[in-house]
């Protein structure tokens, strides 16, 4: 063959490079530009590509805690309606108002209830508290686990300005009277500590004077309660100071009055403030509050062991002034067995129920009613002269540093701004109060002279 003429070698060479070069920028430029795939933004909803575990548990969780409250608050709620059935037709047998007329248990939390009456001789009202374990809180049950709490009432009796004031503590232990102690501090300041032979091995009592234990102890009944029910006796605290204590450090007026105070004499009325344990029930058969308390008034008294006074009649009103009627006799606190259809287990609590709620009863007019004598009631007046001066003595000792106080203040900020000054206004402005100084020390001796 001829051999290829120089000028297509030529042309098939350069073909030759720049297939090559545009080979090498095709395949860089198919490197470079590979597109990078964007994952799909998350949206609500179930994915198949990760578990739904934690929804699953968190739905479960929000259930069990609604359930659990909604649980807990009805069983409070039945156990605060148990005890008012139990207990609502002595009380209106005892008071003139139970309530505010329409409502008788009002619920301030889903662990705690209250019942008022007024309408009594030598009492100007009941407050009844029921203190609820905490069912409904699922943190509370929880701790309850570790450190168990039990379901508590608490009477709260207001006596009338006759009514004699004094300050008593009893407590069932060492522990809960120094607990008591710093709750209440008029205890230290007005008590001392007695001894009784009617009290109970471990029970605790303070009083104002040795003669207030037979009225605080014996006449009150509080010894019949810490022999029928031992176990739910926790404390008994009796005071005329007891509004101030919890008011105690919320008024600041001693800092900002810049008058003396003159000590007033007491104007606070004799409360008395038990707490007692008691074991919960739930019984919802009768449905109405007479069926637990009509059969004690209509059949023939039942034996019982409980033979205090019979209590003061109730007063028609407050403003009154007509005699108040006789009482009707208070209803056994032993209820016969037929009175309700109920297990024997119910039944006792039902009667234990109205047999402290009587004995409670007994108490308020055992200290309303008590007499004392004259040594008591001197001791008494001179522990109220005596805390009147010191809480006098104590509100001017107050009054005196705060005036120091505001006066260091004064001269500090005198001092600041007289470092700001020149030099020369500086020295005019210390031989103006120098002279200030002295004309009030001179002032001061002439004052002294003349008096003198």
């Amino acid at each position: 063959g001829s051999r290829p003429s120089t000028s297509a070698m030529k042309i098939s060479r350069s073909t030759f490079i720049m297939f090559c070069l545009v080979s090498v920028a095709l395949a860089a430029t198919k490197k470079d530009s590979k597109v990078v795939k964007e994952k799909p933004k998350m949206q609500w909803g179930w994915h198949l590509e990760r578990s739904p575990l934690p929804e699953v548990l968190g739905l479960l969780g929000l259930a069990g805690y609604l359930a659990v409250y909604f649980w807990g608050r009805r069983q409070n709620k039945k156990i605060a309606m148990t005890w008012t059935r139990c207990v609502v037709e002595y009380l209106k047998q005892n008071f003139s108002l139970i309530g505010d007329g329409n409502l008788t248990l009002f619920e301030i939390s889903s662990s705690e209830y209250k019942l008022y009456a007024s309408g009594r001789k030598n009492v100007q009202s009941l407050l009844v508290t029921l203190d609820l374990v905490k069912r409904h809180d699922v943190v509370s049950l929880l701790y309850n686990l570790l450190f168990p709490a039990k379901d508590r009432i608490i009477f709260e009796a207001t006596f009338d300005e006759n009514v004699q004031r004094f300050v008593a503590l009893v407590a069932r232990s060492k522990g809960e009277e120094k607990r008591l102690r710093k709750e209440y501090t008029d205890v230290d300041v007005f008590t001392v500590p007695a001894e009784s032979s009617v009290l109970p091995p471990g029970v605790t009592l303070n009083t104002e004077h040795q003669d207030l234990i037979t009225p605080v102890m014996v006449r009150s009944g509080l010894t019949k309660l810490l022999q029928l029910y031992p176990g739910q006796f926790s404390s008994l605290y009796l005071s005329d100071r007891i509004q101030e204590v919890r008011t105690q450090g919320t008024s600041d007026s001693a800092a900002t009055s810049t008058a003396p105070a003159v000590p007033t004499p007491e104007t606070h009325p004799l409360t008395m403030r038990l707490v007692l344990n008691f074991t919960p029930c739930i019984f919802e058969a009768p449905k109405d509050a007479t069926t637990v308390t009509a059969a004690a008034t209509t059949t023939p008294a039942a034996p019982t062991t409980i033979t205090p006074p019979p209590p003061s009649s109730p007063s028609p009103a407050p403003e009154a002034s007509a005699s108040p009627a006789p009482a009707p006799s208070p209803p056994p606190a032993v209820l016969p067995e037929p009175a309700l259809a109920a297990p024997k287990e119910v039944m006792d609590r039902l009667l234990e129920y109205l047999g402290a709620m009587r004995l409670v009863m007994i108490m308020v007019d055992g200290v309303a009613e008590a007499k004392y004598t004259k040594d008591a009631v001197a001791r008494i007046d001179r522990n109220r002269a005596i805390a009147a001066e010191t809480a006098y003595k104590e509100k001017a000792k107050e009054r005196q540093e705060e005036m120091q106080r505001r006066k260091e203040d004064r001269i500090r900020q005198e001092r600041e701004e007289l470092m700001k000054l020149p030099p020369d206004e500086q020295r005019r402005r210390e031989a103006k109060m120098e002279r200030q100084r002295a004309r009030k020390q001179q002032t001061g001796g002439r004052v002294k002279m003349f008096v003198g």
